[in-house]
């Protein structure tokens, strides 16, 4: 009976080993996850990356990204992503940051469902793995714009100089 206890207690010891590893230890929680636009510049509506760390950040890249969230005077004022955008506050900001993705690609549209499934620093670079998941009896493929809000820990990310995105389709 002890030996099966030692024996169970060292292949939970193992199990805990092996699936800490596939996780990188980086709290992330996804704030935002849905088909739309952040916003365009100069001609071009997706390849948005960027991290910010403060509200005066966010409404500069609002601004640069003609994004409507604080133009009360906006059809677009009252959107789910621009109400989310909007609680983002200097309490929110103090100890978190905000990774905003918005891309388009072929293949993602709602035929599929979308998932952040890990962050990771690899250097400096913030490396953010999406998953395009089928969805079982669809056939709906198109292509569309995204847009992810993640929220971050402010020190976990201090050292990111770039962000790059892996998106894997299952």
């Amino acid at each position: 009976m002890v030996k099966r206890i030692v024996t169970l207690g060292v292949v939970l010891v193992m199990m805990f080993g092996v699936f800490g590893g596939c996780n990188s230890g980086l709290w992330f929680k996804v704030g935002y996850n849905d088909e739309g636009l952040f916003g365009g510049k100069e001609g071009v509506a997706f390849g948005l990356q960027a991290l910010v760390n403060s509200i005066d950040e966010m409404k500069d890249l609002c601004e640069e990204w003609n994004n409507p969230t604080y133009q009360e005077d906006s059809p677009n004022f009252s959107s789910e992503l621009n109400k989310k955008i909007r609680e983002y506050d200097e309490a929110f900001f103090a100890d978190k940051s905000v990774v905003v993705i918005q891309f388009m690609g072929g293949n993602i549209g709602n035929g599929y469902s979308h998932k952040i499934k890990n962050i990771m620093i690899e250097n400096e670079v913030l490396v953010v793995e999406h998953h395009a998941i089928r969805k079982k009896g669809t056939w709906q493929d198109y292509a569309v714009s995204r847009v992810f809000l993640i929220e971050v820990n402010k020190l976990d990310i201090a050292t990111i100089t770039e962000i790059q995105v892996q998106s894997i389709q299952k």
